[in-house]
């Protein structure tokens, strides 16, 4: 029996890569609702200035929200490993769970405000749609960092052989092999 492990890529990296996908979730959730914020305060000829930055549902708003995405990519979502995500299912999840989300606060905190009829409400809702979204969907690129790691080999994962007699002979030729070629199977 044979385990091996990449010697460079270790838990603690992983942990910290992950981290870090956390943050940018989090980071990026926090840009869309300003940007919406500002949006809603435009749409409401609201002059938009450094007073702005002095109105507490603004902050509440900077600091709470993105805790929900992050709690709902969390729960829906894979944090487990990065490195294990695909591009195309990471950006279909990531619209599909920006929908939900944008509904849910749609008809939780947008709804409430007083309009005249409702193409507002419509335009509103398309524009979070886009904004978190558009500015969200930088997951895909890291997905995509991860991909180009793992085509240079510096991400990998462990391996456990269970084959019987020259287990470890047999490996040893197919890593020579895998050096040799240099390109990842996934």
């Amino acid at each position: 029996m044979l385990i091996t492990e990449h010697p460079m890529m270790n838990r603690r990296r992983r942990r910290l890569d992950m981290l870090v996908y956390q943050l940018a979730d989090f980071v990026t959730a926090m840009l869309a609702w300003a940007c919406f914020f500002l949006y809603r305060k435009r749409v409401e000829e609201v002059p938009i200035d450094w007073l702005v930055l002095e109105d507490g549902n603004f902050w509440l708003g900077v600091l709470i929200i993105p805790t929900g995405w992050v709690l709902i990519y969390g729960i829906f979502d894979q944090y487990r490993d990065i490195y294990r995500l695909s591009r195309l299912p990471t950006l279909a999840r990531t619209a599909l769970l920006t929908f939900i989300g944008v509904f849910f606060l749609f008809f939780t905190l947008i709804l409430d405000d007083f309009v005249r009829d409702y193409k507002p409400y419509y335009n509103s809702f398309l524009t979070l749609f886009l904004l978190h979204f558009s500015i969200t969907s930088t997951r895909w690129t890291s997905t995509s960092t991860s991909r180009i790691g793992r085509r240079a080999w510096a991400i990998s994962f462990s391996v456990l052989s269970t084959a019987p007699g020259g287990a470890e002979r047999n490996w040893r030729s197919t890593c020579r092999v895998w050096e040799k070629l240099r390109t990842s199977t996934g």
